[in-house]
């Protein structure tokens, strides 16, 4: 009993005495969900205005129209990070990582036939080649991939024992390097594809709170819910 009590108040004592380094780096992973194409607050604002037909060889089957053409779906990346202490329990971080973000989509059929498609309030087209109706057949999952660099303050509060709180807070700046994705278009109610028409480069707001286990002398894990917001739209021409 005397030896543990003596080990204890030296393993305590070593906490105790144990402080951050200025400069730290670690590795960082997360997986979700995903929607975004849609706003913070959604409702039906992309059900279709017109149900006109888009030319010949063309038509749409109203009954299954679907109010909202995209629904969540995975969301997961990883990447390495640096972080620099500019007070006792308060960080700056920056790193790079990997982020891949996906919707799904109810589509009926796809139609291989000329279109020009038009935005809702007519101010530009698109010549496309094919396009897809809504439809509960099967599921499309869109893929966007991109590479992104984060920039964030982290502080940690409320320390109990081993465990310690911490929130952060911050912006990041996102290219997308490649997508599968379908845009859905209002005013002729298809789906098609046109990755042009995506902001490449986008910027976003992030946030989280987390737990943080202190795992050896030189070593912690951080575990919470993060939320990223973007703060660009996804396409170029919203309407």
């Amino acid at each position: 009993k005397a030896d543990a009590a003596v080990k204890k108040a030296s393993k305590k004592s070593l906490i105790n005495m144990y402080k951050t380094p200025n400069w730290q780096w670690g590795i960082n992973a997360f997986y979700g969900r995903s929607n975004i194409v849609e706003g913070l607050i959604s409702s039906d604002k992309s059900l279709a205005q017109s149900l006109s037909n888009p030319g010949p060889g063309g038509f749409y089957d109203t009954v299954f129209h679907n109010k909202h053409p995209y629904t969540s779906s995975d969301a997961y990346g990883f990447g390495v990070l640096i972080q620099k202490k500019i007070a006792k329990h308060s960080f700056i971080s920056a790193g790079i990582n990997y982020t891949h973000l996906s919707v799904k989509s109810d589509i009926n059929k796809t139609v291989d036939s000329a279109i020009t498609i038009s935005s809702f309030n007519g101010t530009a087209n698109y010549f496309i080649n094919s396009y897809a109706q809504p439809g509960p057949i099967k599921k499309y999952t869109s893929n966007y991939n991109f590479i992104e660099l984060p920039v964030y303050f982290q502080q940690e509060f409320l320390q109990a024992k081993n465990i310690r709180f911490s929130y952060n807070a911050g912006i990041s700046l996102r290219r997308l390097i490649s997508s599968d994705a379908l845009i859905y278009n209002q005013y002729n109610n298809v789906y098609f594809s046109k990755n042009e028409l995506f902001r490449k480069t986008q910027f976003q707001f992030m946030a989280g709170l987390n737990f943080k286990f202190n795992t050896g002398k030189n070593s912690s894990l951080y575990i919470g819910p993060q939320l990223t917001y973007s703060l660009s739209d996804l396409i170029k021409n919203s309407s």
